[in-house]
């Protein structure tokens, strides 16, 4: 192998070299950022353990919605509960299911969660197809289909 190294041109070697430097330094990233092995595996469980205590408290906490006293769902509704929220809705756009696709822009991050639980908590509704993007200033813009129970 040194042969062969050494009877490469200077440039070759240099280019060698600095590949070579570059693989050890992404294996040794890989190596401490992947996500197999004690920590990753105790983060897994750690996220299950969550997704199971929400789970068993949802019900518990939207006790409106456990007694099935909810609002029927209207375009009204959304626009009432970004209003309490103070969040400016970019676009609503009804579909021919009957729901609403609805777009937030430069929403913060609480205010677009508090929306949707108030959506989902006091009304017949249901979310689906959700697409959440942050922005570099750190705020989202959302899409979300809101689709009424029925």
């Amino acid at each position: 192998m040194m042969s062969w190294f050494q009877s490469r041109e200077p440039r070759e070697r240099v280019l060698l070299l600095i590949m070579g430097a570059m693989l050890a330094l992404f294996v040794a990233w890989f190596l401490v950022n992947r996500e197999v092995g004690p920590t990753g595996q105790s983060k897994l469980e750690a996220a299950q353990t969550d997704r199971e205590l929400w789970l068993r408290a949802a019900p518990k906490l939207n006790v409106s919605g456990a007694n099935g006293e909810r609002a029927a769902f209207t375009r009204g509704a959304l626009i009432d509960v970004a209003r309490k929220r103070d969040v400016e809705l970019s676009r609503i756009q009804p579909q021919p299911s009957g729901g609403l696709t609805v777009y937030i822009e430069d929403v913060g991050t609480l205010e677009f969660y508090a929306i949707i639980g108030d959506l989902v908590a006091g009304y017949n509704v249901d979310v689906e197809n959700v697409l959440i993007s942050t922005t570099p200033n750190g705020v989202l813009n959302a899409q979300f289909t809101l689709a009424e129970l029925g």
